[in-house]
């Protein structure tokens, strides 16, 4: 069967795309830029809003799949156009092409909910079930897997020392894991029996929310969770579970509990993701919190210092911005190659290209200023305390330093490279390739030179051995 499949660059619609193509169907993916020479066809959802701009793309196509959908609304990407105008639009174009079989990914509660996400997938729902096609509208529960938003929320949330719990925890939901979900969508694709219905796809069971983060955090290998309870909305306003059933019926067996969504040899990289989520902002923090103190302090000295010209560039301020600019160095240095190293442990392109972002930024917000300051200090240093400039440990400080230049150099340039090659396969929804991993090899290797540099140039600057 030709499906034209929409939403396939989406977490659901990538491994819709492979169980496809894995049972033998051949699959043509809809996106808003295609390169040439590829099978897939141009659509934006946000523009394609009549019947007319759909009917080209619908040409050899037997069935279409739509699996496009926005959490959250941003410029013209609206809950109307994509939600509604758009898939109403194609829909119709099935009517006139004769693409009779229609599948349409909508959202459990959309029948009953009241929020604008959920009355404009009801509005396409309704609108599809006009229609004289062979039609069968998804509604899923939420969908958990790797990579999929809902997974990094509530892994997230369960990897915590204290466990944020919105309310008491007592909201109900009923999670389907992602292969689950798949199996059953590719299996009601070519089954009559579900031509014309509306399928409710969900786990096993409902769980309240307490008890789902309590599955996962035993997933990762973690004791039992301290909960914190906190205000926080969660988007559970409709109805989130339903009858197991069909789920059972179409995939031929009970849909996976959320005990073992995480799979043991999974749970090294899924708790390193996890723990990142809510790291990496406290990182951010507290460099920011480092930088704030150090504005305060900059300015009650140049104030001072106003006051006492005699003080502009005494001793102990140079002294202090040296020490300041060296723990930077060093802390900021060796705290990006901790998450970025970690991070590219879980393999989860995702993950990698958001801590390769900021350790990019890092660098150069903050490491490379340090790196300015250190050597100029350091000399001024010397020459307000009398060293000889031509002492050994001096001499040596400056060699090392230098080779430690030599390595960070490289390392930034193999950094950006490897934050364009994790956003690539974030882009293509692919694997991390074969150069990131000898790019990271020889990162590492530079780094660990670096960074022996510097503890020895630490040494010397404390012992100032003759």
């Amino acid at each position: 069967m030709n499906v034209l499949l929409t939403g396939s660059s989406g977490f659901i619609g990538s491994h819709l795309a492979r169980a496809l193509r894995a049972a033998e169907h051949v699959v043509v993916e809809a996106h808003r830029d295609v390169d040439a020479g590829t099978a897939a066809v141009q659509a934006d959802f946000t523009r394609d809003l009549s019947a007319r701009e759909w009917m080209p793309k619908l040409a050899g196509i037997d069935a279409v799949i739509n699996a496009v959908g926005i959490l959250r609304e941003h410029g013209v990407h609206t809950y109307e156009r994509i939600h509604k105008r758009a898939p109403q639009a194609l829909f119709t174009a099935c009517v006139a092409a004769g693409v009779r079989r229609v599948v349409q990914i909508s959202a459990l509660g959309a029948d009953r909910g009241t929020t604008r996400y959920f009355l404009s997938k009801r509005a396409a729902d309704d609108y599809l079930a006009t229609l004289p096609l062979d039609w069968t509208i998804v509604r899923p529960a939420i969908v958990y897997g790797t990579g999929g938003a809902s997974a990094r929320l509530f892994t997230m949330l369960a990897s915590m020392p204290l466990v944020p719990l919105p309310g008491r925890g007592e909201q109900l939901v009923q999670p389907i894991y992602i292969d689950d979900f798949v199996a059953a969508v590719v299996r009601l694709l070519s089954d009559e029996a579900c031509h014309r219905t509306r399928v409710e796809l969900v786990g096993p069971q409902p769980l309240t929310l307490r008890e789902l983060l309590t599955d996962l955090r035993s997933g990762m290998g973690l004791g039992r969770p301290h909960f914190l309870p906190v205000p926080l909305p969660l988007m559970l306003e409709a109805s989130t579970t339903a009858d197991p059933t069909a789920t059972s019926q179409l995939i031929g067996r009970p849909p996976r509990p959320a005990a073992k969504f995480i799979d043991s040899q999974a749970r090294s990289a899924t708790l390193t993701a996890a723990r990142l989520m809510w790291l990496l902002p406290l990182m951010r923090i507290s460099i920011a919190m480092v930088w704030i103190l150090t504005v305060v302090i900059v300015g009650y000295t140049v104030i001072t210092a106003w006051r006492q010209p005699e003080l502009l560039m005494s001793y102990v301020l140079v002294k202090w911005t040296h020490i300041l600019s060296s723990t930077l160095l060093f802390g900021t240095g060796l705290g990006s190659a901790f998450y970025m190293f970690f991070a590219s442990r879980t393999r989860d392109p995702r993950v990698v290209a958001t801590v390769v972002r900021y350790v990019v930024i890092a660098d150069w917000a903050f490491t490379t200023p340090a790196v300015i300051l250190q050597p100029l200090t350091g000399i001024y240093l010397v020459r307000l305390a009398g060293f000889p400039f031509d002492a050994v440990w001096i001499g040596l400080s400056i060699a090392l330093y230098l080779l430690a230049g030599a390595c960070w150099l490289p390392v930034v340039w193999m950094q950006i490279k490897m934050r364009e090659m994790a956003n690539e396969a974030v882009r293509t929804d692919g694997a991390l390739p074969e150069k990131y991993w000898s790019h990271l090899r020889v990162w590492v290797a530079l780094g660990v030179i670096a960074f022996l540099s510097l503890v020895a140039v630490f040494y010397l600057m404390v012992a100032k051995p003759t």
